[in-house]
């Protein structure tokens, strides 16, 4: 009696100190809100860099551009741990949300002919938030490569569906489908 009691209350113990299978691990929950943090960030530069767009007469879409970081990503995905193909298309849907805010705030701004001046001032704007969007993807790649995609697959969706549109609320619906739609596809 004495021993079925203890392998009773063994079972108890390792049954009730088990988790949820549906609640994220910490690590988890934590790398999905980084991961939605930063591209809130990103998102949140589109605004500056259809401005600078416009004074320097250049069009939202550059395709040359886009592929050349994409085959960055890549190579870059591996060091992080990740799928080169799942951070291809990611950074795809990034690329594809950040056109859709560029357009529309290039229709709200007016359409006025910068002087040399500020030309010379858009263009170097252009650079600065270029070289923080660089920074923003390597950030969003070490922060994706900390989540197992293979063993906590659902976990990790289901926290991006849960969390993606308190955290990227200050963008339109449209915008926030776009960038979350590789984070909650299997």
């Amino acid at each position: 009696m004495k021993h079925q009691r203890i392998w009773i209350g063994v079972l108890v113990l390792c049954f009730g100190c088990q988790s949820s299978p549906t609640t994220p691990p910490d690590t988890l929950a934590a790398s999905v809100d980084e991961t939605l943090t930063l591209m809130n960030d990103r998102l949140g530069l589109m605004n500056a860099v259809a401005e600078s767009k416009l004074q320097l007469n250049l069009p939202v879409e550059d395709a040359s551009r886009e592929e050349a970081i994409l085959q960055a990503v890549e190579v870059d995905a591996k060091a992080a741990g990740l799928d080169k193909a799942f951070a291809r298309e990611f950074f795809t849907a990034q690329f594809e949300a950040a056109k859709l805010i560029q357009a529309e705030a290039k229709k709200s701004l007016p359409k006025t002919a910068p002087s040399e001046e500020g030309m010379k001032k858009a263009g170097e704007k252009l650079t600065e938030l270029r070289t923080k969007i660089n920074d923003l993807n390597i950030k969003l790649l070490t922060t994706l490569g900390k989540i197992d995609w293979k063993a906590r697959d659902t976990d990790a969706r289901k926290r991006f569906a849960e969390r993606g549109p308190e955290l990227l609320k200050t963008h339109p619906e449209t915008v926030r489908a776009k960038a979350l739609a590789p984070l909650l596809s299997k």
